[in-house]
């Protein structure tokens, strides 16, 4: 019996590697599935009125009814936060698998580079329902807000200057690129007539106009004036200006 036992033993020894190497390969564990979001913000887009940065888009509510607001948050290039507000989600509350939509206004000072939108319970202001963010691609709508930005000053070459003698420094203090910048500036002069004697005085308006091309974010450029107006081409014992951006245009 035991000679059986031991023949027995030693043809499963044989015989084992030769079926485990014939088995097909083990069924692989299914991978972990995420169910889909009861709530989701389905679309936004973005437009600029004058200096506000405007955020509309849609909600969608798979879960049970539920009044709830949109929370956005709006960054410039540097990354810092240029303005933050909230705005109801319409209807209110929103039904069960019904569409929402929303829209927030913000005053900016800066070109809008990236946008955030949270989405919040109107009951439990901590809690998030849905999240989306994206960045703007066309600055150009940004062209009103990069005016205010872009300044212009008119200086001066000596304390009592002739026409030829002003020059106009403008200075571009968006985060974005200016492909160019017309500024005109109008000076108010008291202008004395050095070739009459006694001296005679005038008070009378020089105009000019300068493009600054290719200004840099941060940067500036102090270009020479050509004035025309006026009669007296003496000196200057006294003036005054303003500047006034006419054109500008956005670069890339």
């Amino acid at each position: 019996m035991s000679t059986r036992r031991t023949l027995f033993a030693l043809l499963l020894l044989v015989l084992l590697p030769l079926v485990s190497a014939g088995a097909g390969p083990a069924t692989p564990s299914p991978l972990p599935t995420t169910a889909p979001s009861a709530w989701s913000v389905r679309s936004a887009t973005v437009r600029v009125e004058d200096t506000d940065f405007i955020v509309s888009g849609t909600v969608e509510n798979k879960n049970r009814a539920m009044a709830a607001f949109a929370d956005v948050r709006v960054f410039n290039a540097a990354g810092r936060r240029l303005a933050d507000g909230t705005g109801p989600l319409q209807p209110s509350p929103v039904p069960s698998g019904g569409i929402a939509t929303f829209e927030v206004r913000l005053p900016v000072d800066d070109v809008v580079k990236r946008y955030a939108v949270t989405i919040h319970p109107t009951s439990a202001r901590t809690t998030i329902l849905a999240e989306y963010a994206a960045e703007v691609k066309d600055f150009k709508i940004f062209t009103a807000v990069v005016a205010k930005s872009v300044k212009a000053s008119v200086q001066a070459k000596s304390a009592n200057p002739t026409r030829a003698e002003f020059l106009v420094t403008v200075s571009n203090g968006s985060s974005i690129p200016v492909a160019s910048a017309t500024v005109r500036a109008d000076i108010k002069v008291t202008c004395r007539f050095t070739a009459q004697t006694p001296p005679r005085f005038t008070q009378e308006v020089w105009s000019g106009s300068v493009t600054a091309n290719g200004l840099g974010a941060g940067a500036s450029q102090q270009l020479p004036l050509t004035l025309s107006g006026g009669l007296c081409e003496g000196v200057v014992v006294e003036w005054s200006a303003t500047t006034t951006t006419t054109d500008l245009k956005v670069g890339d």
